[in-house]
């Protein structure tokens, strides 16, 4: 979300702080960007096969406007040690909002978080296992759910409109890496990898169990907590994976966040347009300012 100036910017200067964090598995990677004088802190888990560096790109605008931001890298990623799966992601999650709210507690600054596409899911998850932690939550194209039945179910639907529209058949193995270079254009895929996760530090079976039927939020219900859904009415992600009318997705997240106010926005998954990025940051910060009103 770093496109045109908005006005009420200032510039601010800021620091990385970079850090490894004992847990039982190893450690975990995380940085914390520390402006000079913090609003608040902005806690972002990553995306799978995401990195540090990924969240502060995202999110340097909110950096820019004076909030401190923390954010790190799973289990099986980059530098951060341990086994990855499904499961791992929240564990992680938790453990380092733990380590947030120690710091925003003798810093005296709220945190704020913020999940875009399937890390809104270990964020949402976070915040029902440490319900006094965030005063507010934004919603960035977020998927609650991830199960192997969507992601066939989106594949083929995917594969049907490439033949429709190219008028040719795809091997199998060609037809999944046009799959995922659409559905995942910003993950660099090579061998042994995806993005900065090492596949040979996956816990294959485990995920795969995952996937069938996993819902860790199935009962979850942030009643008391406001919060913000951005969404793109033209999203490509979510109506292929999601396969959701406008009204059936927001009811969907409304069962989680009965305070859920939402925001629709033009333009694709990633907010790639400057005018959408702009458009997202005045509205994140008109609801991160709210909170102090």
């Amino acid at each position: 979300m770093n496109g045109k100036p908005v006005p009420y910017r200032k510039a601010m200067k800021f620091k990385f702080e970079k850090k490894w964090l004992s847990m039982g598995s190893g450690h975990l990677e995380i940085i914390h960007v520390r402006t000079e004088t913090p609003r608040a802190i902005v806690f972002a888990p990553p995306l799978i096969g995401g990195n540090l560096s990924q969240q502060v790109r995202y999110f340097r605008s909110l950096i820019s406007c004076g909030y401190d931001l923390i954010t790190f890298t799973y289990n099986g990623h980059g530098k951060s040690q341990g086994k990855f799966s499904l499961g791992a992601t929240l564990k992680d999650t938790v453990f380092v909002l733990d380590h947030t709210c120690r710091l925003a507690e003798s810093e005296n600054l709220p945190i704020f978080g913020i999940g875009s596409c399937a890390a809104a899911l270990p964020l949402l998850y976070g915040a029902g296992r440490r319900p006094m932690a965030f005063s507010r939550l934004v919603l960035i194209n977020a998927i609650s759910q991830i199960r192997l039945s969507s992601i066939f179910k989106s594949f083929f639907a995917y594969y049907r409109i490439i033949f429709r529209h190219q008028n040719k058949r795809y091997n199998m193995m060609d037809a999944l890496r046009s799959y995922w270079d659409f559905m995942l254009p910003e993950v660099s895929r090579h061998k042994g990898a995806f993005g900065e996760l090492a596949l040979k530090r996956t816990k294959p079976l485990k995920i795969f169990h995952e996937t069938l039927a996993w819902n860790p939020l199935d009962k979850l219900r942030l009643n008391d907590l406001p919060v913000l859904c951005l969404y793109s009415r033209d999203d490509r992600i979510l109506k292929l994976y999601e396969a959701l009318s406008e009204s059936h997705y927001r009811a969907k997240i409304k069962r989680i966040c009965p305070q859920v106010r939402f925001s629709p926005l033009e333009g694709d998954h990633f907010l790639s347009q400057p005018d959408v990025r702009c458009k997202a940051l005045k509205c994140i910060l008109t609801f991160f300012r709210q909170a102090s009103e």
